[in-house]
């Protein structure tokens, strides 16, 4: 699946599921990066409903099937895991198809007083750079940008709040940079690396190449997928032109911070960049510097599975 197309299985957002009685069909294009107290409430009202409805009450393993429900195949796992993702701007098309199936169940959408399932699926499935570029890869959503660049310490996997598939993923995430705009694939990384941010963030944006066609001189046509908005269009760029260099004749400050990480680099220090901005405040001068995410080929875009083994809970 191309980059492009995987932007399509949010954008033409479909569930049919006649057993269940439940047809959907609408358009996931929503933005969010922080941490929904609203979405944990819909986990809660969700797993509440099921405990009581199927359960006698009881609280939901971390993964469950659901017996003695005719419209659900009862051979099929959910995973309460995979639900909080869905309602925390984290979840793979997959996950937000089977979080609005137990939304339905829960009567949290299509009952009276609810909204319809269309309209529920569009105000709690959100998105962000980091989730879309991590559920693209097969890798966890919430891999922080700079762990693709520099990796993550055992420290930082130890850190209060890192979730348990992001330590699965940790081991593969480091990507070296691209060194020669001729080996710019389609699938590989782009980070966009500026002036720290408010909460001392340098790693500012990611997006995923589509194609690159280089041109004559040091320039070539770009197309990529990113999330860093509400706005459908602008979910993919086509065909920009790009004038590529080592970083060095971008913006000083940038500059600064590559020259400051760059020795933590997979392979050297030698990277494949372009000038653009980051997102934020001012839009900052930013660089915008390519990683050969090659290495995710063998790793299927995220379903269930995180670094191509089931995602923790």
């Amino acid at each position: 699946m191309t980059p492009f197309e995987y932007v399509t299985q949010y954008h033409d957002f479909t569930v049919v599921d006649a057993r269940l009685g439940l047809s959907v069909q609408t358009k996931l294009t929503g933005y969010n990066n922080h941490y929904s107290a609203e979405g944990d409430k819909q986990v809660v009202a969700i797993t509440s409903a099921l405990a009581r409805k199927y359960f006698r009450g009881k609280t939901l393993s971390s993964v469950f099937s659901i017996p003695g429900e005719p419209r659900i195949d009862s051979s099929q796992h959910f995973s309460v895991g995979s639900l909080r993702r869905a309602f925390q701007s984290r979840g793979s098309p997959y996950e937000f198809r089977h979080a609005l199936r137990l939304a339905f169940l829960a009567g949290q959408c299509e009952a009276p007083g609810k909204p319809s399932a269309a309209a529920y699926a569009a105000k709690w499935f959100t998105n962000d750079c980091v989730s879309f570029a991590a559920n693209y890869s097969g890798v966890s959503p919430s891999t922080p940008v700079f762990a693709y660049a520099l990796g993550l310490s055992d420290r930082m996997l130890k850190a209060p709040g890192v979730t348990a598939d992001v330590r699965l993923s940790a081991p593969i995430v480091q990507l070296p940079p691209r060194t020669s705009a001729a080996d710019i694939q389609q699938g590989d990384l782009l980070l966009t690396l500026s002036v720290p941010d408010t909460r001392g963030i340098a790693w500012r944006h990611i997006a995923v190449v589509q194609d690159f066609s280089p041109l004559a001189g040091d320039a070539g046509l770009l197309s990529i997928a990113e999330w860093g908005w509400n706005v459908a269009a602008d979910h993919t760029v086509r065909g920009r032109r790009v004038s590529l260099h080592d970083g060095s004749k971008g913006d000083r400050k940038a500059y600064a911070q590559l020259q400051a990480v760059r020795k933590q680099f997979v392979g050297g220090g030698d990277v494949v960049a372009f000038d653009g901005r980051a997102p934020g405040p001012g839009h900052p001068p930013a660089l915008r510097i390519f990683f050969d995410a090659s290495r995710f080929q063998d790793l299927d875009s995220r379903g269930y599975l995180v670094a191509g083994q089931p995602a923790p809970n």
